[in-house]
């Protein structure tokens, strides 16, 4: 039976993941590469010897280990490396730093490896390891009885946290951050304060709010959409970014902005619309108790944390709020530029109100696809958008980048779209990735990004795609649809655009047959690249 971690170690970690399904372990020190396997997990921890010398070769063979296991492990599968920590510090003397300078030099080339290897990603074991003192970390007794170096009364919060970072390697996280202002982004409340007694700057409590808002202005650089919804009067708060130059946050970091006296739900409901995100995307800040219990009531599928009641723990909130919710691994250019798209994105609804017909507006709007064949450089976001994309998603399964670079060796043609309009650039958006055998095809995978549903442009690359599969001598495709919860605007997708339905399961399945012997006409509004 295929696992899906495997784990290398060199001691008993498997009370660790005692609640992790499908993880097998090596021997002590044993290298194997079992087959099947979705992730190797390298989890060496430095042996408790006292002396450091001992410990210094110990980790110079460690590096050599991992160097061995770097080169054999096949590229299509994801490694991942935990970072080495010196659990228990000890010097019989304080200038001997060797071991310190030898842990160093291993993380570090730990990273350089993944540098070179795309399909290693490292983890930084201090991350867990730094919230507990050394006797909440270690249980002697159980280290003595069965080499048991992690207290196991600590397993169920690092499986949380493994299974968090796991998360993040995949880009599976929220979407949007919803604000509330008075005494959540900034101190006091400006309807009675006014503009100029609001609290925010350098001395407390202005210097927690300045905080939050450097801290929130770093979740949108790693892509987070950020929104607001406030009971106030939007003149006043126009004032608060205008005169305020203490506010780091600007208006313009905003995608959405709802500043009325309406009920916050309703509001929530239209950020959610105006955006085209799942209301399970979103998270609502907001320092009132009542409104926090009145939005987590009527919409239950929205995450609505409690607020720190004290400006002084907002540090530590904020910590827990990323990394439970927002964390990713790396960035890619769309993540970067996300809130200029949504923002760009609202202006594009604005503007098809002008016009009387959504084709007039279309052929205005100028819209190019340029569609590629999966390359290196793209997996990640490839990898990405199968992880993330819900609304407009065919058959809704989940890769990581392995994943990809394995259908890819396995010979699937994968192919996506960047879209570009007037307003500028949308970034890779939408998603195919075929199945070719002989003269027939399977589409594995069909997707777009919600942000660009709306505007034709699924059945533009559906007939592209379709066309460069007839060019490769297919005449026959097949395509499975498989309902989702949130996936219901595809439902008649493949049927309005000439498959035929052969069957449908018991449990909703949809499967498709489309006979492929012509070229497919693709309107002239768009331009194919």
């Amino acid at each position: 039976m295929n696992k899906r971690f495997f784990v290398f170690r060199n001691t008993t970690v498997e009370p660790l993941f005692n609640d992790i399904q499908d993880c097998s372990f090596s021997g002590y020190n044993d290298i194997e590469f079992p087959e099947g396997c979705e992730y190797y997990v390298w989890f060496y921890l430095l042996p408790f010897i006292s002396d450091k010398n001992l410990l210094t070769d110990e980790v110079s063979f460690i590096k050599s280990k991992v160097d061995f296991i770097v080169e054999k492990i096949p590229k299509e599968v994801q490694l991942i490396c935990f970072t080495l920590e010196d659990l228990f510090p000890f010097n019989f003397y304080e200038e001997n730093a060797a071991l310190q300078k030898e842990i160093f030099r291993y993380n570090d080339h730990l990273y350089q490896l993944a540098k070179e290897h795309k399909n290693l990603k490292v983890l930084r074991f201090e991350n867990f390891v730094s919230r507990y003192s050394r006797s909440e970390l270690i249980d002697w007794r159980h280290y003595y009885l069965s080499l048991v170096s992690i207290n196991p009364k600590l397993s169920s919060a690092f499986q949380q946290w493994f299974l968090k970072k796991i998360d993040a390697l995949n880009a599976v996280r929220k979407k949007c951050l919803v604000l509330d202002l008075d005494n959540t982004l900034w101190g006091g409340i400006l309807g009675e304060d006014g503009v100029e007694g609001i609290q925010i700057g350098n001395t407390y409590p202005g210097n927690c709010y300045s905080d939050l808002q450097s801290f929130i202005i770093g979740m949108k650089k790693t892509g987070v959409i950020l929104t607001i919804c406030s009971k106030n009067n939007e003149g006043d708060v126009q004032e608060v970014f205008r005169r305020r130059k203490e506010m780091k946050l600007k208006r313009e970091d905003f995608s959405c902005i709802k500043i009325n006296w309406d009920d916050k739900p309703d509001n929530i409901m239209k950020i959610a619309q105006e955006l085209n995100i799942g209301l399970d995307s979103m998270v609502f800040l907001d320092d009132n108790p009542a409104e926090r219990e009145m939005v987590s009531k009527m919409i239950p599928e929205i995450t609505t944390p409690d607020f720190p009641e004290k400006p002084y723990l907002f540090r530590d909130f904020l910590n827990t709020l990323y990394h439970d919710y927002f964390q990713i691994y790396s960035l890619t250019q769309e993540d970067r530029q996300k809130t200029e798209l949504y923002a760009k994105n609202t202006l594009r609804k604005k503007e098809q109100a002008k016009y009387k017909s959504k084709e007039d507006f279309i052929k205005e709007l100028g819209i190019t696809l340029e569609i590629r064949e999966a390359e290196e450089i793209n997996i990640p976001r490839i990898a990405q958008m199968t992880q993330k994309t819900n609304q407009f998603n065919l058959t809704t399964k989940r890769y990581s980048e392995s994943d990809i670079k394995n259908r890819l060796q396995k010979g699937y043609r994968i192919w996506y779209a960047s879209v570009k309009d007037k307003f500028g650039d949308h970034g890779i958006t939408a998603l195919a990735i075929v199945k070719q055998e002989g003269e027939k095809a399977e589409i594995d995978s069909f997707l777009l990004s919600c942000r660009i549903l709306g505007y034709g442009i699924e059945e533009v690359f559906l007939k592209t795609v379709l066309n460069r599969l007839l060019d490769n001598g297919i005449n026959e495709v097949n395509a499975v649809l498989i309902p989702t919860l949130k996936n219901g605007q595809v439902e008649l997708f493949a049927e309005k655009n000439g498959f035929s339905l052969i069957s449908k399961s018991k449990t909703g399945i949809k499967y498709y047959v489309f006979k492929l012997t012509e070229k497919q006409k693709i309107n002239d509004s768009y331009k194919i690249i």
